[in-house]
């Protein structure tokens, strides 16, 4: 009876690990995400401020021109209302999705491209430690299933570590993304 628990087990896992591969398009918005989340952390620390406070500050940094360009619109428009035309993947906002457009909006940025400098070069510790977390959550999922004999909540695990050669292609995306954003400025100063 075990073995047929640790065949299903195994089946689910392997299940899992082939649905969970990352194509490239995923990779960038995982990037992304880390590199706005890392940003955001740092100007709440710096700046002393929280939540809402953060996200405006960080759109005021990234998006200038657009930020400028809203708050003259309308002059009484709320933090709201800015946050949900300008801030990365709210539902109203212009840049709901990861596209090419938007992409190449960030890194035209030079605040974006200085913050996104530093997070490369600990691109590697927070790879690391994203996965160090998911691991541990398997771990105890995996535990937890053999405790109490049933395996179904292993299904149900949204997360899973990233295998190493994901891991690799994410830091080579990154460099890849980093050296466009380099090639795109030599470009416009020539």
């Amino acid at each position: 009876m075990h073995n047929i628990f640790l065949l299903q087990t195994y089946d689910t896992l392997v299940k899992k690990y082939y649905s969970s591969i990352k194509v490239k398009e995923d990779i960038i918005r995982y990037i992304i995400r880390k590199v706005l989340k890392t940003s955001k952390k740092i100007i709440k620390e710096t700046e002393k401020v929280k939540g809402k406070k953060a996200s405006i500050l960080l759109c005021k940094r990234y998006f200038p021109e657009q930020f400028e360009l809203i708050t003259n619109k309308t002059n009484s428009c709320k933090e709201e209302e800015i946050l949900k035309i300008l801030m990365p993947f709210n539902q109203k906002s212009k840049n709901k999705t990861m596209n090419t457009n938007f992409v190449k909006e960030l890194f035209s940025s030079q605040a974006f491209l200085k913050d996104y400098q530093g997070f490369l070069q600990n691109l590697g510790v927070f790879l690391g430690q994203d996965n160090t977390k998911k691991s541990e959550k398997l771990l105890d999922v995996l535990v937890e299933s053999v405790k109490k004999n049933n395996f179904k909540k292993i299904g149900t695990l949204k997360v899973f570590p990233w295998l190493e050669s994901c891991i690799e292609d994410t830091k080579k995306t990154a460099q890849e993304l980093w050296q466009g954003a380099l090639d795109s400025v030599c470009k416009q100063n020539k």
